[in-house]
C-alpha cells in the first residue's frame, strides 16, 4: 500500500487520523465552552471531565483495568518519585497551554487556532529527534515542515 494509504494500515497513525477527527469536532464546541463559562472555567470542566472519566476506566472493573494494564503497569519500572517532576510540569505546561489556547480561541476563528497549533507538530518532531533520537529524523522534520506551510496558507488567507 503506498501514499497516504500507509497511514490507514499503521494502527498508530489510524488511531490519530481518528483523534484529529475528533479534535476537529471538539476545537468548535471549546469556543462554545468559553463564551459561555470563560477559559478557566471551561479547561477545568473539561479536565475534571476526562479525569474523571479515565479514574473511572482504571478502577478495577474499569475497562482499562485487568491483566493488560496490569502487565504494562510492571512494564514501566519506575517509581512515582522518579516520574512526578516530570508529570508535575507536564501537567503544569498542559493547563497552562490549554487556558491560553481557550483564550486565542475567544479572540479569533477557531481555523486560525487550529493552524496555529500545528507548530506544535514542528517542535514535537525537532525534539523527538534531537532528545529522543527518533528515527528518520531529516524526513520526520522536513514533513513537519510541509505541515508548517499548510499552516501558514491557512492564516495568510485570512489576511485583510
Amino acid at each position: 500500500m503506498a501514499g497516504l494509504g500507509q497511514l490507514w494500515a499503521s494502527p498508530g497513525c489510524r488511531w490519530m487520523l481518528l483523534v484529529a477527527v475528533i479534535w476537529g469536532v471538539a476545537a468548535t464546541m471549546d469556543k462554545l465552552g468559553v463564551q459561555a463559562g470563560g477559559s478557566v472555567l471551561w479547561v477545568l470542566s473539561l479536565q475534571l471531565v476526562i479525569g474523571g472519566s479515565l479514574l473511572g476506566l482504571s478502577l478495577p472493573g474499569g475497562q482499562a483495568s485487568g491483566p493488560a494494564a496490569a502487565k504494562a503497569a510492571g512494564q514501566a519500572g519506575t517509581g512515582w518519585g522518579r516520574v512526578l517532576p516530570f508529570l508535575l510540569v507536564a501537567a503544569l505546561a498542559g493547563a497552562v497551554g490549554t487556558v491560553w489556547q481557550m483564550e486565542a480561541i475567544r479572540s479569533t476563528a477557531v481555523v486560525h487556532v487550529i493552524a496555529i497549533k500545528r507548530l506544535s507538530t514542528l517542535f514535537g518532531s525537532g525534539i523527538g529527534v534531537v532528545a529522543l533520537g527518533e528515527a528518520e529524523g531529516r524526513r520526520r522534520l522536513l514533513a513537519a515542515a510541509v505541515m508548517v506551510i499548510g499552516a501558514a496558507t491557512v492564516l495568510w488567507s485570512a489576511l485583510p
